[in-house]
């Protein structure tokens, strides 16, 4: 998905809310705020790095894996930084962030949703990544 169609879709479903942003910066950090929300609750594959010098790691997954940090969006053109079956988990936890529907919680439990499609679809790969956690 391209940040343009993203954001044609978050205006689609926000249609009547709270005005969304104006400037890409604004949008691209939103987003980002999103993807990285998403990578909290899952493991995004297309984000799975193994050299730490070539990405900012943003978690380890294992003790040779780790989630790089998502490029944020700044030009229609580009890509949103995630997998694309991951796209619409980023759009609603963009939604509920930004409309801040607390008070509904469809939009996380969509999120949720594609989240749960995400890992059953990815289960063999996902499965075989070794837990890592720090010990502190």
């Amino acid at each position: 998905m391209f940040f343009s169609e993203f954001k044609q879709l978050a205006e689609i479903k926000a249609a009547g809310s709270k005005k969304l942003p104006t400037s890409n910066t604004v949008w691209g950090l939103l987003i980002q705020e999103s993807m990285l929300a998403v990578c909290n609750k899952t493991i995004p594959i297309d984000l799975l790095e193994t050299d730490p010098e070539a990405a900012d790691t943003y978690r380890w997954v294992s003790p040779s894996q780790f989630v790089r940090y998502p490029n944020k969006p700044i030009d229609d053109g580009d890509k949103i930084d995630i997998d694309e079956q991951l796209h619409n988990a980023v759009l609603y936890d963009f939604l509920f962030r930004h409309l801040k529907a607390n008070k509904n919680n469809d939009y996380m439990a969509l999120r949720d949703e594609q989240i749960s499609d995400y890992e059953w679809s990815n289960y063999a790969f996902i499965k075989n990544l070794e837990t890592y956690t720090e010990e502190t």
